[in-house]
């Protein structure tokens, strides 16, 4: 199965309610995509595998970024959080505000129209268009905003700073002071 089958396969069995009884009457096909011979995908049914990421979504993932991820404060996302919630950083860049944007619009067209994923988008949205856009019509791309929206600083963990280096000397990214 190809990647790009397995993410479509799998979004559509998460999104469509319809696929309760998908065991009984087989996997829903796209095109090129097959799920085997036994109907199953990873050791599950169709079914059981969209309760299973419906509940990893929506009982773990979701409750962790409204509790450490989203900035209910100022609005947006923080960029740097460590696996247990710990805040590594206050950086925003403009990219992540825009994905946790698409995302959590995706989430209120698609999984029931709660106003807080709505909310949550143009909150983020909002920070977005007051903070990134520079008064020459360009947006800030390379310098981080920091949590309250004014200019902040690139701060990296000690494994990751090699990186960085290794691209400004190669002008794959611009240099942060």
């Amino acid at each position: 199965m190809q990647r790009r089958d397995f993410l479509a396969l799998t979004a559509a069995a998460i999104a469509n309610p319809s696929t309760r009884g998908a065991a009984e009457q087989g996997p829903p096909q796209t095109a090129g995509c097959t799920s085997g011979a036994s109907g199953r995908l990873a050791g599950l049914s169709l079914l059981e595998l969209r309760q299973h990421l419906h509940a990893e979504l929506f009982d773990s993932y979701l409750p962790f970024w409204d509790r450490y991820g989203i900035d209910h404060k100022f609005g947006g996302f923080m960029c740097a959080i460590d696996h247990d919630g710990t805040r590594i950083n206050d950086n925003k860049f403009h990219w992540f505000q825009g994905r946790g944007a698409w995302v959590y619009s995706f989430l209120y067209n698609y999984f029931g129209k709660n106003p807080t994923h709505l909310e949550i988008a143009q909150q983020a949205k909002d920070f977005m268009m007051a903070h990134f856009p520079q008064p020459d019509g360009t947006w800030n791309d390379s310098t981080p905003s920091c949590r309250s929206g004014g200019t902040g600083r690139l701060l990296l963990p000690a494994t990751t700073q090699g990186a960085v280096n290794l691209h400004q000397r190669e002008h794959l990214i611009q240099p942060h002071l």
